[in-house]
C-alpha cells in the first residue's frame, strides 16, 4: 500500500484516505507498570507502558483507571446475558 503524503501550512498530513494527522507536538504521558513511574512521552517498549494519557496525574492512575473499565465492560457484558 502507498501513502502520498503531503505537507499542509498548519503542519498536517494529509494521508490518500483523506485523513488528517495533526503533527504539532502535544505532550503525551505513559505510565510504566514495570518502574510504576510516569514517562513524558514514549520512552520505554510499547509493551512496558499503559497509555496515552492526557496528563501526568492520570498516567499515575493507569492501573486504577484501566481496571474501573474492565469493571464497567464487564458489567456492560453480564447486563446483556
Amino acid at each position: 500500500m502507498s501513502f502520498i503524503i503531503a505537507w499542509h501550512s498548519a503542519h498536517s498530513i494529509f494521508g490518500t484516505a483523506g485523513m488528517v494527522c495533526d503533527m504539532q507536538e502535544k505532550t503525551s504521558y505513559w505510565f510504566n507498570p514495570k518502574t510504576k513511574r510516569v514517562e513524558t512521552g514514549p520512552q520505554s517498549l510499547a509493551v512496558d507502558r499503559l497509555g496515552p494519557f492526557a496528563t501526568a496525574e492520570e498516567a499515575a492512575r493507569a492501573e486504577e483507571i484501566i481496571a474501573e473499565r474492565a469493571r464497567r465492560i464487564r458489567e456492560e457484558e453480564e447486563q446483556e446475558d
